[in-house]
Order: C-alpha cells, then sequence, then structure tokens
C-alpha cells in the first residue's frame, strides 16, 4: 500500500510547488506502471507550462522594447512640433497683426507694424 501512496503523495506536493509558480521542479518518479505514466505525463506538462512562460516573458519584452521605441519617437516628434508651435508664435507675435486670432490678442494688445502674419 505504501508503494501506491508515497509516489501519490510525493507527486501532490510537487504540484503544490508548480502551483506556487516553481516550474523548475519535476516529480523525478521513475517506474514502469500507471503511477510511473502520470508522473511523466506530470513532468512533460511542466516542462511545457515552462516553455510557454519564457516564450511568454520574451514576447513581453519585445513588445515592451517596441513600445519604448515608438515612446521615445512620439516624445521627439511632440518636442519638435511644440519647438515649432513656438516659433511660429513668436514669428507672428513680432508681425505686428492685430487679429484677435492670436494668442496675445485676448489680452486686448495691439501690435503696430507690417502685417506678415501667415493665419489669414
Amino acid at each position: 500500500m505504501k508503494r501506491l501512496i508515497r509516489p501519490i503523495e510525493h507527486l501532490s506536493k510537487v504540484a503544490l510547488q508548480v502551483q506556487k509558480g516553481d516550474l523548475e521542479v519535476r516529480s523525478g518518479i521513475q517506474r514502469e506502471d500507471e503511477i510511473g505514466i502520470l508522473a511523466g505525463e506530470f513532468d512533460t506538462m511542466v516542462e511545457e507550462l515552462a516553455r510557454h512562460h519564457k516564450n511568454l516573458e520574451q514576447l513581453v519584452d519585445e513588445r515592451t522594447q517596441d513600445l519604448t521605441d515608438a515612446n521615445l519617437k512620439l516624445s521627439g516628434e511632440i518636442a519638435e512640433r511644440k519647438q515649432a508651435r513656438r516659433r511660429s508664435w513668436r514669428a507672428r507675435r513680432g508681425s505686428g497683426c492685430s487679429s484677435r486670432k492670436h494668442p496675445w490678442a485676448a489680452s486686448g494688445e495691439r501690435r503696430i507694424g507690417v502685417h506678415q502674419c501667415q493665419l489669414h
């Protein structure tokens, strides 16, 4: 009876280790009966699970790198657009335009000079 119970108890303990995230553990049971078949299939299942977990980690790393690269590119583009807006705003500000379409127009400030604004 102990010949049947001990390997099953051991396999149960190994299953609990896998449940806790240990994908390196194996049953180590080498028998030529149903318990040996069960243990062998269990070990194969854990190996497959470990392989899938590793592949998933690699995929996550690749996607994270892709997102990091895209984020850096977008950040650069945003910085370029902000800089272009500031240059454009400075150019309009110095043009003497008094149109209400300009940022400084809300304050009621009027610019005197030749109208060179490209807004209208």
